[in-house]
């Protein structure tokens, strides 16, 4: 539990999908007012069913700059601030270089960096007007190696660069903006589904390739999410933070054969 957390006003992007609904459930435990953004109008149906809370639900496309401002004004409407912002909200469309077409290039971008940038945007403004906050960036190993879905990882890149530079211009208002990297965790995103149908060995196969030999969980990110959302992580700021069990450690030693994640 994380006393400090307690009455905090909490904005969770991508709030109904596996690691959101883990994150805000960790959230309410410990005494939060949460606000939950997602596009997805049955997934936020069903949680807000599932919960039985006090949190709002807010039902946004955040892909699109004015409609990302539109859920965290919102949300600051109905609690009268924002202490933490959690920028969780992505999607994983982006294949090879070579084959990637416009569509798919912009949905990588809109949904994964666009929608971070703005949604801090919005943010930051209230926070300096509040004497301070907190933002957590939610990025991939994607970004820091070349495993393929090219715009998708140059996506999370940007989020990382973003999260540099939000906590050095910042950080003088009492604002601290850290990325957590997260390796492969398994959770209901359709990318995912989809190479579960094709293999459904796949996340075994990835964990035998991860040292610790297990892939994350959602519970898992939740509870790093909460330790950087509160004040026993306040001598950490602009950092970009690994959360993969070891696995980019070890992704040198996998010869392209074996690499589950490589494609045809």
């Amino acid at each position: 539990m994380y006393p400090d957390l307690k009455n905090k006003v909490i904005i969770v992007t991508g709030g109904a999908g596996s690691i959101g609904r883990a994150t805000v459930k960790a959230f309410l435990e410990n005494k939060c007012q949460v606000a939950v953004v997602d596009k997805d109008k049955k997934k936020l149906k069903d949680f807000e069913q599932e919960l039985d809370s006090g949190a709002k639900f807010i039902k946004v496309d955040i892909s699109q700059p004015k409609q990302a401002e539109k859920a965290i004004n919102q949300a600051i409407e109905t609690f009268g601030k924002v202490d933490v912002l959690v920028n969780l909200a992505g999607v994983a469309f982006g294949g090879d270089v070579t084959e990637i077409n416009e569509e798919t290039y912009w949905k990588d971008i809109n949904n994964n960096l666009t929608s971070t940038l703005f949604c801090t945007k919005t943010a930051l403004s209230h926070m300096k007007e509040t004497g301070g906050g907190v933002i957590v960036n939610i990025s991939s190993v994607n970004s820091i190696i070349g495993i393929g879905e090219v715009s998708y990882s140059a996506a999370k890149a940007g989020i990382n660069s973003l999260t540099r530079t939000t906590a050095v211009r910042y950080g003088r208002y009492g604002i601290r903006c850290n990325c957590l990297l997260l390796g492969t965790v398994k959770t209901d995103l359709p990318s995912w589904q989809e190479r579960f149908k094709k293999d459904p060995m796949i996340f075994k196969k990835i964990a035998s390739k991860i040292p610790r030999k297990k892939v994350g969980t959602p519970e898992e990110s939740a509870h790093l999410i909460l330790f950087f959302a509160s004040d026993y992580s306040r001598l950490i700021n602009g950092a970009n933070i690994v959360a993969d069990g070891g696995w980019t450690l070890a992704v040198g030693t996998i010869k392209e054969k074996e690499a589950p994640w490589w494609g045809d």
